[in-house]
């Protein structure tokens, strides 16, 4: 099983809700939990506790809501 572990370590993999229009990837809650409260942001994974064990931290993302303007990165 270890073997099979070692070989995904480096990735977390999430469904994106239809037409998101963008993602917030934080590791600290307080980031993510304000996302949520102060622009309408949606949980999509780590505010409920999900986890992964073998993450050095945790992450939370978050989808949807309003982004300030400084922090929109460029489509490519």
């Amino acid at each position: 099983m270890n073997e099979i572990k070692d070989k995904f370590e480096n990735w977390v993999s999430v469904n994106l809700p239809e037409n998101c229009s963008n993602i917030c990837i934080s590791f600290k809650k307080e980031i993510a939990e304000m996302q949520i409260r102060e622009f309408g942001a949606k949980p999509l994974y780590g505010i409920d506790g999900q986890t992964e064990e073998w993450l050095p931290i945790e992450v939370f993302i978050t989808y949807g809501g309003r982004i300030a303007p400084d922090q929109r990165l460029l489509e490519t």
